[in-house]
């Protein structure tokens, strides 16, 4: 990260950081339902690469190696948002503006509606989980996407896994 963008020593970021920072809050809005899905095109390009765990996998919400565009990304996020209803993302902390890359930690909580193969865990069990996202920007939209979650403590709250 550059002086520039830093914001811990009070120099102001700069307006790409801002503009990076806009994005971010706007995938957030995506995954927690509080932007609508047909306007994914404001945040996400064309073309579209998914790097990640195997929890969307493990969930049947997704094939993530498969997802090649926004359409792809966007079947992803109702899916998902079917399985854990009220899923709701908070940053803790985030984002971290580097150059092209944004990223941050988040806490996800939602509700479990079924649906996930081998769940025992009752439906409308509450669910938590952290992970780490870095989304990269190319003209103005997340391009790219890393992902890492807490699949155990979510397949474990689901149900899925047992000690």
């Amino acid at each position: 990260m550059t002086g520039s963008e830093q914001t811990t020593t009070g120099t102001p970021p700069t307006t790409e950081a801002a503009a990076a920072r806009e994005l971010w809050a706007k995938w957030n809005a995506l995954w927690n339902g509080e932007l609508d899905l047909s306007r994914a095109d404001e945040v996400i390009a064309d073309k579209f690469t998914v790097h990640g765990t195997s929890l969307a996998g493990r969930m049947k919400t997704a094939a993530i190696d498969e997802i090649r565009d926004r359409d792809g990304l966007v079947s992803w996020i109702v899916r998902t948002r079917a399985a854990l209803e009220d899923l709701h993302f908070t940053d803790e902390p985030g984002p971290i503006v580097d150059g092209d890359l944004v990223a941050g930690r988040y806490r996800a909580t939602a509700v479990h509606r079924g649906g996930t193969p081998g769940a025992t865990a009752a439906i409308g069990t509450a669910t938590e989980h952290v992970g780490m996202n870095i989304l990269r920007i190319e003209n103005g939209r997340f391009a790219e996407y890393w992902t890492v979650a807490d699949t155990l403590g979510l397949l474990t709250q689901l149900g899925v896994i047992t000690s």
